[in-house]
């Protein structure tokens, strides 16, 4: 942002200040007697050297002290200056700020560097303009000052002038010669010097003294009125002086504002830096969170899978427990049809056997009386012979001698009753007890034999299920990529893959052999 104090060069040739415009323009209607304007290489007029030789500063200001240029528009373009009529534009807040500060005192040495915010930028431009205004303002009360001393100097200089102008002119106006005898009474240097009796003077001599004293005159009306010209711009310089005061003023507001507003963003910021490590710190704790609900959903994933590898176990075994079951049933009820089919066969047998052994007394009878006849001839016909040889009495001394006949298959006359049937349902006499060589049927010892069968065969089964589901439960625990395992892990693997193809070939086996004792 540019200072709207424009200070050009002092001027230029031979080093000369220039003056402000209004000063320029009242030294060209001033009289020649006073010194006219500087010349570019020339002399300085009386008043300059006056005021060096007195060691003050000149009256006349310089164009470089007295010149207000803006580079707004809004500028006046008499005096160069901003207007006091309107807003600065550097007074006006910024749209999001709405809070009024009261003004505060702002040093004039350079303030420390402003935070790292948007707005530094333009506060430190505000500041620096600040400062440079202030400097201004000082550097004109003191310009001033001194005019306003330099002014009285000459005011009182001029009024001087003017009452020894004005003597002689009222002498010479009212003609009193009593005025004439007491000044020629009464000699003063001061007054020999600029008049004289009227007797000693002619008319020439006073016409030139008329034109003189018409002169001065008219050269302190023109000094008055350089005089009053000069009060008006000091009156002005004045006002414009209040007015960059009221400005200093108020862009010293502008940077208390603009400081309040960025201590207020660095609040915001700090805040929001605090926000950002919280959230920061809370991300990191979803993070492990979300790594340790990963690694408790791997192990739930690895009890799931165990589960459905037991579950399927259990199913196995109920298929196969409903499959023995409905077999068993199936074989009890073709075991009790071959017992009933067995009992009416022994029924049947018995009957035979018992028509068999009426017929077998009734033979027994009948060769109990042929034998009883035979013995009689016998002894008949050893009596007969007797007498007749001594082998003949050998022979009937004998015991009979009985050749084998029909009844001897059937286990001679002395035959045991049949046994009674057994009392309990399935269970065969006791005669009929005993393997394939013992019992015509033996059908009991078949069926306690292929049940004992079954039932190995399925607990068999069972415990290889059980088996095969803890080693599967085990291989898939195990890691299923090879980079990383032990030479220990690596063997326990190879083990339990070869003893689940064993498993399976036994399971194979019994499933078969189930199948052929009629278990599906």
């Amino acid at each position: 942002m540019a200072s709207p104090f424009h200070l050009p060069a002092a001027s230029a040739a031979g080093g000369q200040p220039r003056m402000s415009p209004h000063v320029q323009q009242h030294w060209q209607d001033c009289p020649p007697q006073w010194g006219g304007l500087p010349t570019p290489g020339g002399t300085p007029p009386p008043a300059f050297a006056a005021a060096a030789a007195a060691g003050t500063p000149p009256v006349f200001f310089t164009e470089a002290a007295l010149t207000l240029d803006s580079p707004s528009s809004s500028g006046s373009p008499g005096h160069g200056g901003y207007s006091t009529h309107g807003p600065s534009p550097l007074s006006q807040p910024p749209p999001y700020y709405g809070q009024q500060h009261p003004a505060q005192h702002v040093a004039q040495h350079p303030p420390p560097p402003p935070p790292a915010h948007p707005a530094t930028h333009q506060l430190q431009q505000l500041e620096q303009h600040n400062a440079e205004l202030l400097r201004c303002c000082a550097q004109l009360q003191a310009r001033l000052e001194a005019t306003e001393q330099q002014m009285q100097a000459q005011a009182q200089t001029q009024q001087s002038a003017q009452h020894s102008q004005a003597s002689p002119a009222g002498s010479v106006a009212g003609g009193s010669r009593s005025s004439q005898q007491e000044q020629q009474a009464r000699p003063t240097p001061g007054r020999s010097r600029s008049a004289l009796p009227s007797e000693e003077l002619d008319p020439e001599e006073r016409a030139l003294l008329q034109r003189r004293l018409s002169a001065k005159q008219r050269e302190a009306e023109a000094a008055a009125a350089a005089l009053a010209a000069a009060q008006a711009a000091t009156a002005q310089r004045e006002g414009e002086l209040e007015a960059e005061r009221a400005r200093a003023a108020a862009l010293a507001d502008e940077v208390a504002r603009w400081k309040d507003e960025c201590t207020q963003r660095e609040k915001e910021a700090r805040t929001l830096a605090q926000r950002l490590e919280a959230a920061t710190a809370q991300c990191g704790l979803l993070d492990d969170s979300v790594a340790a609900l990963k690694k408790k959903a791997g192990e739930l994933s690895t009890a799931l899978a165990q589960r459905d590898v037991a579950v399927r176990g259990l199913q196995d075994r109920l298929r196969s427990l409903q499959g023995s079951e409905g077999s068993r049933e199936r074989q009890l009820d073709v075991l009790h049809a071959e017992l009933e089919a067995a009992r009416g066969e022994r029924d049947a047998t018995r009957r035979e056997a018992a028509a068999l052994q009426a017929e077998n007394a009734e033979l027994q009878a009948e060769v109990r009386r042929l034998d009883a006849a035979v013995h009689q001839a016998r002894k008949e016909q050893a009596a007969a012979l007797r007498s007749g040889s001594r082998d003949l009495e050998l022979i009937a001394a004998a015991p009979p001698q009985r050749t084998s006949s029909v009844a001897d298959g059937y286990g001679g006359p002395s035959f045991a009753p049949p046994p009674p049937a057994g009392a309990a349902h399935g269970q065969l006499p006791a005669g009929y007890a005993g393997g394939f060589g013992g019992s015509p049927f033996a059908t009991e010892d078949t069926l306690q034999s292929m049940l004992q069968q079954t039932q190995a065969l399925e607990d068999r089964l069972l415990k290889l299920n059980a088996e095969r589901n803890e080693l599967e439960a085990e291989s898939a625990r195990m890691p299923t990529h090879t980079t990383g395992r032990t030479q220990q892990e690596r063997r326990r693997r190879a083990e339990v893959e070869g003893r689940l193809e064993e498993i399976n070939k036994e399971c194979s086996s019994i499933r078969l052999q189930l199948r052929r004792l009629g278990v599906k």
